[in-house]
């Protein structure tokens, strides 16, 4: 059933179990401010309220648009089953495995299922369960809000945050509060927990303490280290390695199947002055390696 509702009837029981995306907030205010609310969100009824289940960003960008009403349908299932079907509807954006982890560790704790009964729901392995709501309980409460808010990029906690909590927690939670609020890209949280690994205890400590001052005290390390012409070489190697493994795994996926002879001649050429290229890199560099 679609109605329209107030925004303040609404319940947001479920708002910390999603990713805030800054990015995509703003190009979804500007589609409703011009165009208006083309997908309604998706509620239950709670006596003269109703729970959302679906639809918190679209509620959001409303919310800073100064609306007050929003379409929403009301589905007739229990509020558990209602979170699945929303899960497994869910097409435009897929959630991130710590998302995953909080839906089903709010399925487990506070609807009371067995991770059996969760999996079936979800129509996903027992492995995949347990691998999920492990994540989320082994990374402590200020690193999973710092992930909800976008301080802290979801792929960046689970590849860099989530070994550094196995191994020693509270430095987790210390690299949280040493930003100070200050986002972090991926790619920086990666160069600090390279840099944690490798250190002792007493420099992990400055680490965690003071990221941000770690991050530019490195940055301008490597401004002060220019590479010599062979560093230079090496990398160029290095980037010719990265591409031919691109190339063999387009082509483990079958990127000729159903090709046209347009194409495979196109590729057929380029192959031509590439293997030409090889055979002359090969021989120049055959003798300088060997040698050195």
């Amino acid at each position: 059933m679609a109605i329209t509702l107030e925004i303040e009837q609404l319940v947001l029981r479920y708002a910390d179990l999603r990713v805030v995306e800054p990015g995509r907030r703003a190009r979804l205010a500007a589609s409703l401010a011009a165009e208006g609310q083309r997908e309604p969100v998706l509620v239950v009824q709670e006596g003269h309220s109703y729970l959302l289940i679906d639809g918190y960003l679209r509620v959001d960008a409303l919310r800073k648009l100064a609306l007050d009403t929003v379409e929403a349908v009301v589905i007739d299932v229990e509020e558990v089953d209602a979170l699945v079907l929303s899960w497994r509807l869910q097409r435009s954006r897929r959630r991130s495995a710590i998302e995953d982890g909080w839906l089903v560790q709010n399925l487990v704790e506070c609807h009371a299922l067995s991770q059996t009964e969760v999996a079936r729901r979800l129509q996903r392995s027992k492995g995949w369960i347990s691998e999920r709501l492990a994540l989320v309980l082994v990374l402590p409460k200020e690193v999973q809000d710092a992930v909800r808010t976008g301080q802290i990029a979801a792929r960046g906690a689970m590849r860099f945050l989530v070994p550094m909590a196995r191994r020693v927690k509270a430095h987790c939670v210390r690299l949280i509060a040493g930003l100070k609020g200050e986002k972090l890209s991926v790619s920086e949280l990666e160069r600090l927990y390279r840099a944690w690994l490798e250190a002792d205890d007493e420099l992990r400590g400055r680490i965690v303490d003071q990221p941000l001052l770690y991050l530019k005290v490195e940055a301008v390390e490597e401004k002060r280290i220019e590479p010599t012409p062979l560093q230079d070489l090496a990398t160029m190697l290095e980037s010719i390695s990265g591409s031919c493994r691109r190339v063999r795994k387009r082509l483990r996926e079958g990127v000729f199947a159903g090709a046209n002879t347009a194409d495979r001649v196109t590729v057929g050429r380029s192959w031509r002055e590439t293997r030409l290229a090889f055979e002359g890199l090969i021989e120049a560099l055959s003798t300088e390696v060997t040698d050195a």
